[in-house]
């Protein structure tokens, strides 16, 4: 729906098989970062929902739907296939905008702010993995001596 809508402007068409560079190329794009505003008018954003779904959208729909523009448009993901994890955490924040009664507002600057998060969120998740395979990894290092005194002939207790 969204190259539908912005066909009409010539919007240039990209596929979920471009490289990774490709797709950087033209998420960074002036083209696009300016496309990407364009849907802060409310016509133009009427004019994605009413094409997406078939009656009035539930919140749900709306949030759904405003995930994957913010999604597609995003520079800092290097691709264009939609991938639940960040669907889910896009909709949670449109809806809680949206159950506040704020607009959702489509700014280029926030994805420099979610690249910030983005980057603390993954050393986050590399520490815990890290300390995850650390306490493995101890594990199996004392599941090794017990094996190895049980062997010898001494008991556990």
């Amino acid at each position: 729906m969204i190259f539908t809508t912005f066909g009409e402007k010539g919007l240039r068409k990209i596929t979920t098989k471009s490289s990774a560079d490709v797709i950087k190329s033209w998420k960074e794009s002036y083209e696009i970062r300016k496309a990407y505003q364009e849907f802060n008018d409310d016509h133009f954003s009427s004019q994605i929902f009413q094409r997406s779904w078939s009656k009035r959208p539930s919140d749900e729909q709306l949030a759904f739907t405003i995930s994957v523009i913010k999604y597609t448009f995003n520079p800092n993901i290097y691709s264009i296939q939609i991938q639940d994890e960040y669907i889910r955490r896009y909709m949670k924040k449109a809806l809680e905008e949206m159950n506040a009664g704020e607009k959702i507002k489509f700014l280029v600057e926030e994805f420099e702010e979610q690249e910030k998060v983005g980057e603390e969120e993954e050393e986050e998740e590399e520490e815990t993995g890290r300390e995850e395979r650390e306490g493995r990894e101890d594990e199996g290092e004392r599941g090794k001596e017990r094996e190895e005194v049980v062997a010898e002939g001494s008991t556990i207790r």
